[in-house]
């Protein structure tokens, strides 16, 4: 074989394998642009439907024009990453997508909603629970690390060598904003609103730049002074127990229940209102509801400018002290001291106008409230005018790290199914953390002069991979569903109680709490009921209902209100 044979034949074995390769780039970019396809398809969310509610119902071609434009903006912003050459900016991009995509599926599989910046702030204001959630859900990091994996390597994959899309590969670092930005754009101009059917591969990076940009530039109003004047009180020691995660119809007064027997022991102490309706479904809004004494007919506004609770307490002459059983789980960066571990929309600020201050460190669960019982008691029993706020651990999840493992172990149950064993755990949380806790509290507090109100923040959607509360849209009215007992000493005050629990049978809520304390501080009836319109003594003339999303107005679309029929049946069919 001569020299110009050899080369002719080198450069014909040359061109096949370069035709082969690039044969199969071509069918690895196919690949490719089919997995993109299919992960929008997979990820997002009521695309058709939006569509034809902003042709059919909202009739606005405006918003409409609009919606179509940033999903083309979105599509080729995604097909500019893929295409991108610069390995350092592609996977950059294809991390942020990647990130945008995960946190999105992970939420709907729970939430059976979209993620959006109304729910993004709520899961800001509970951001110390993250690792009691993560306990709750880590079957679902699995299917969550794989849709990230998934995606960034779909993105971060070399594209194949070609011209096609020369210019929009140049403009790569800039391209991919423009969905961001449209998508903040159009939060701004709804003021936070939901909005849902966005590409979820650049809406959660919108939502996390508008969130965050509400938390840094966001001031509430001042607070108004107590206007009322404080007449004699009716008791001195009065305590307000808010448990957590309680669901009404999982306790019970009736002697020899099984579950709830000490509480039962002393039935004959406590007026029951049978199952009432939170103020909210998540822990920070029912605890700001009570504490910023908010009124139900002027939400968000009487939660932002009312007085707390602590400034008509100390108007009316009493010590203040506040106990926080779930404080062991905070975890903020340079705290130091009780009054740095705060949750549920708590501020230094307010902090002020609490005289004592009970934080936890390192208190395991199932000790918490134990430990809460012993610090009522020890705070009530000098003879002075004391009114106390405790936040109890409760039941929040993880259920099974809520009671010691001596109680009865739901693995021994016959049925091992997650959600029987869902139920099993709950049981036995409510069991220690309610039970045994007024066991414990009736034993060691002196009682004489007081009153004791005890509810919880919210109730529970006991559902096996789903979360439990915090759901901002349709949310199970089994989140709301909580109990509402009070105890007086006074048998006058007693049968006051008693009457207001016989007419609001079906009725009582969250916002009926507050007017009832400040009646028992000494504020006169009329004024209260002027100013609130209600309490646990008077007929509650409203529908039960609780409220979803932001009640302090910092965020979305208002404060959603539900319904709920307090007279229903809610347990679960596996619970029977």
């Amino acid at each position: 074989m001569d020299l110009a044979t050899l080369h002719a034949s080198t450069r014909i074995a040359y061109v096949r394998f370069v035709g082969s390769f690039f044969n199969k780039t071509h069918h690895h970019q196919r690949h490719k642009d089919c997995g993109i396809l299919v992960l929008l398809s997979a990820t997002n969310y009521g695309l058709i439907d939006r569509i034809v509610y902003l042709v059919t119902e909202a009739r606005s071609p405006l918003k409409l024009a609009a919606f179509l434009v940033l999903w083309s903006v979105s599509i080729l912003a995604l097909v500019t990453v893929a295409l991108e050459r610069r390995t350092g900016l592609r996977c950059a991009w294809a991390f942020v997508i990647a990130a945008g995509t995960t946190a999105a599926v992970a939420y709907r599989h729970v939430a059976d909603s979209d993620l959006t910046s109304v729910e993004m702030m709520t899961l800001w204001h509970v951001r110390h629970e993250a690792g009691r959630a993560f306990q709750a859900y880590w079957s679902l990091s699995l299917a969550a690390g794989l849709v990230f994996i998934a995606t960034i390597t779909l993105f971060a994959w070399p594209p194949r060598p070609t011209s096609l899309f020369q210019w929009p590969r140049r403009l790569v670092g800039v391209l991919p904003i423009l969905p961001i930005g449209l998508c903040f754009s159009m939060l701004l101009m709804e003021g936070g609103r939901r909005l849902t059917a966005l590409p979820q591969q650049f809406a959660q990076a919108a939502n996390f730049l508008f969130v965050g940009s509400r938390i840094m530039t966001t001031t509430l109003p001042t607070r108004s002074p107590v206007e009322m004047a404080a007449g004699p009180e009716l008791a001195k020691r009065i305590v307000l127990i808010v448990d957590e995660s309680i669901r009404a119809d999982y306790i019970s007064l009736s002697p020899g229940n099984s579950a709830t027997p000490h509480l039962a022991d002393h039935r004959a102490r406590f007026v029951d209102f049978g199952p009432a309706a939170s103020g909210g479904n998540c822990s920070a809004s029912s605890n700001a509801i009570l504490r910023f004494t908010a009124t139900r007919h002027d939400l968000p506004r009487s939660v932002q400018t009312s007085p707390s609770i602590w400034r008509y307490a100390k108007q009316a002459g009493y010590r203040t002290v506040y106990i926080d059983g779930q404080s062991s789980h905070i975890r903020m960066l340079g705290a130091v001291g009780g009054r740095s571990k705060l949750q549920n929309h708590m501020s230094l600020a307010e902090t002020l106008d609490i005289d004592d201050l009970h934080t936890f460190d390192d208190v395991p669960d199932s000790d918490a409230d134990q430990k809460v019982a012993e610090i009522i008691a020890r705070e009530i029993k000098a003879d002075e005018k004391v009114f106390v706020y405790a936040n109890k651990n409760g039941a929040h999840f993880p259920y099974e790290n809520a009671y010691p493992r001596r109680n009865p172990d739901p693995s021994s149950s016959p049925d091992t199914s997650p959600q029987r064993t869902l139920l099993d755990h709950y049981r036995n949380a409510v069991f220690h953390s309610v039970s045994q806790f007024f066991k414990t509290f009736f034993d060691s507090a002196d009682l004489r002069d007081s009153v004791v109100f005890y509810t919880s923040d919210h109730g529970q959607r006991l559902q096996s991979g789903k979360t439990s509360h915090c759901n901002v849209i349709d949310p199970d009215a089994r989140e709301a569903l909580v109990p509402l007992l009070v105890a007086a000493s006074d048998a006058r005050l007693q049968g006051q109680f008693r009457k207001g629990a016989e007419i609001n049978l079906g009725r009582a809520d969250h916002f009926a709490i507050i007017p009832s304390v400040l009646y028992t501080m000494g504020y006169p009836l009329n004024d209260v009921l002027a100013h609130y319109g209600s309490s646990m003594l008077t007929l509650i003339e409203t529908t039960p209902s609780f409220t979803s999303g932001d009640v302090m107005g910092g965020i979305g679309d208002g404060v959603h209100w539900h319904a709920i029929d307090l007279t229903g049946d809610f347990l679960e069919p596996e619970t029977e």
